[in-house]
């Protein structure tokens, strides 16, 4: 029996074709159905195939076909555009949403529970009954931007604590988070987690400033942003340079409290322990007030020490 090192191996490639590194660097032990469809179509890129092909040369049932297309839309390595999957990322615009007829609507509503559960948070959340036109653009959220549609669920949840009640501001977001690749449940979860921290970062802040009953100035938005997501200060630090820039100002002004607080922050303030020895060491210190004698003119000085000259003559002709 010959062992494998008394044969010669050759690999020849007169004909090859590209697999991203990240295929194989991440999903090298992808299950055997997914490998072998990942492969297929990268051997065949711009190609179409119907579904009976793809059943045909993979060998495969309808559900198994199903699954392993999800699974690479599920790590990102698929993007479902339309009725075509592609492997970068498109653009999409608002004006790309799929138009529905009112009975494909209902169709995908009796076929899939998942986009009847969708339709109706959605009709909860806009407490009106969907129009065809509603529907276009939520179905579109899945089928077009590409969201699974428990991911537009949380989409829907995320935009009504923002307050955000229109279509346009969900289907905007929905835009924006396919864009970050907030495409899975737990990153849908971790984003808006991460998202309510801020939130409550920001209303600590105008807590402390006082700021009530108006909404934030694009300029506070930006510094409070800064403050919070760029140097880490809790409301802590902000009240102590609140408190510095009423003292040097005699009022509110963010713009100054921010040179304050950059200031601090490039000397590697941590607390307001640190805040406060920061501003005694940059506070100006006081001028002493020294008398300096000045004459008023020169014959009050001449008088002046004529006189005591004449004292000083006096008391030693006394002696």
């Amino acid at each position: 029996m010959n062992s494998f090192n008394d044969n010669m191996i050759i690999f020849e490639a007169p004909q090859m074709f590209s697999v991203p590194t990240s295929i194989v660097d991440k999903h090298i032990n992808a299950g055997y159905n997914e490998l072998r469809l990942i492969l297929l179509l990268l051997r065949n890129v711009n190609m179409g195939f119907s579904k009976e092909t793809l059943l045909n040369r993979l060998s495969l049932t309808e559900e198994e076909l199903s699954e392993s297309f999800a699974f690479w839309v599920k790590e990102g390595v698929l993007f479902k555009q339309g009725d075509k999957y592609v492997l970068e990322r498109p653009r999409v615009r608002s004006t790309d949403v799929m138009t529905y007829s009112a009975e494909d609507v209902a169709e995908r509503i009796d076929r899939d529970h998942s986009i009847l559960f969708l339709y109706k948070k959605t009709e909860d959340f806009l407490a009106k009954p969907l129009t065809t036109s509603d529907a276009s653009v939520i179905l579109s959220l899945v089928d077009w931007v590409g969201l699974p549609s428990e991911v537009v669920a949380l989409l829907l949840q995320y935009c009504a604590d923002c307050g955000k009640k229109s279509l346009r501001q969900i289907e905007k977001t929905g835009i924006e988070w396919a864009e970050k690749e907030i495409n899975t449940c737990e990153r849908a979860e971790a984003f808006i987690e991460s998202e309510r921290r801020k939130r409550e970062i920001i209303n600590e802040y105008c807590s402390v400033l006082g700021i009530t009953g108006r909404a934030l100035t694009d300029g506070e938005k930006k510094a409070f942003t800064s403050w919070s997501e760029n140097m880490g200060y809790g409301s802590d630090i902000i009240a102590e340079a609140f408190n510095a820039t009423v003292r040097a100002t005699g009022k509110y002004s963010y713009q100054y409290m921010d040179k304050i607080i950059a200031t601090w922050f490039k000397q590697g303030v941590k607390t307001v322990e640190d805040a406060q020895k920061a501003s005694q060491e940059t506070k100006p210190k006081a001028k002493k007030n020294v008398k300096r004698f000045e004459p008023t003119n020169t014959t009050d000085t001449v008088s002046a020490i004529e006189t005591t000259w004449a004292i000083i003559d006096g008391e030693l002709g006394n002696i």
